[in-house]
């Protein structure tokens, strides 16, 4: 309760379990003292609608979605606590992404 979650809002319709499905929640699944674990992505001094990139990856500013199955082809991993795409930290103009529940290794989905 609280935080200022990580989500992807550019991703076109689809159905998950029978039901649509405009976004998706960030977060790192993975290991927390030899338990199975979700931990979401959050941002706690960015501002709602920031955008969260990576440095020197260009951001996709033409307003086309992507689906729900492209989306799922980029690895994005938790790496010694932080959020990893192409081996940079997810970022805001803010802050570094964090992880919740100081997970340290995972995929992120």
């Amino acid at each position: 309760v609280g935080k200022k979650l990580c989500i992807v809002t550019n991703l076109e319709m689809t159905k998950l379990r029978g039901i649509e499905s405009q976004a998706m929640l960030l977060a790192g699944v993975g290991e927390i003292d030899g338990v199975e674990e979700v931990a979401v992505l959050y941002a706690e001094n960015s501002q709602p609608g920031d955008q969260v990139y990576v440095d020197n990856v260009k951001p996709d500013e033409s307003g086309k979605e992507i689906s729900h199955k492209n989306f799922q082809k980029i690895a994005l991993f938790v790496k010694k606590g932080k959020p990893i795409y192409d081996g940079k930290t997810l970022k805001t103009d803010s802050e570094e992404i964090k992880v919740d529940k100081k997970m340290q290794e995972g995929k992120i989905r």
